[in-house]
């Protein structure tokens, strides 16, 4: 099962968490569609994270995306083969490539560069041992080769 953070008042089977988030049960599918206009339109960081970049992911939304800022950030977790990943969208013109970059050095300790993050899109922080998981997940939700074959 998948959740994700409602952008949406009134949803079907949606619940409130302690936090106050509304969050609603949501399939592959339906995280396609959120997900890939986000991504074709090249307004977004697509970030897939390993759950233990939490923390990252955290940071990032609260540092650039709260009050009004957050309807352009979007999250979605979701279990692959076993481990629990964040997708995110997040709208590019509240995080510059050298905040994030900043953030991923401090805090996962990757050292990339600002002129490498601003010429991609997407990224993803994970463990050695999940990176070809968790490609295979950034292939199946936003290569259209895949889509074919996957839906």
């Amino acid at each position: 099962m998948f959740y994700k953070t409602s952008e949406r008042q009134n949803v079907r089977n949606s619940a409130e968490t302690r936090a106050g988030l509304k969050v609603t049960p949501i399939g592959w599918e339906e995280t396609r569609e959120i997900l890939l206009p986000k991504y074709d339109a090249r307004d977004h960081w697509i970030i897939v994270a390993h759950l233990q970049a939490a923390p990252l992911i955290t940071a990032i939304e609260q540092k650039y995306y709260l009050g009004e800022k957050n309807v352009d950030f979007t999250m979605i977790t979701a279990f692959w083969r076993g481990q629990v990943y964040a997708l995110i969208a997040a709208k590019k013109r509240w995080m510059q490539p050298y905040q994030l970059a900043s953030l991923v050095r401090q805090m996962i300790g990757t050292k990339v560069s600002d002129r490498e993050l601003a010429t991609k899109d997407l990224y993803i922080p994970v463990p050695d041992p999940f990176i070809w998981d968790a490609t295979d997940l950034a292939t199946f939700l936003f290569d259209r080769r895949e889509l074919a074959v996957a839906a």
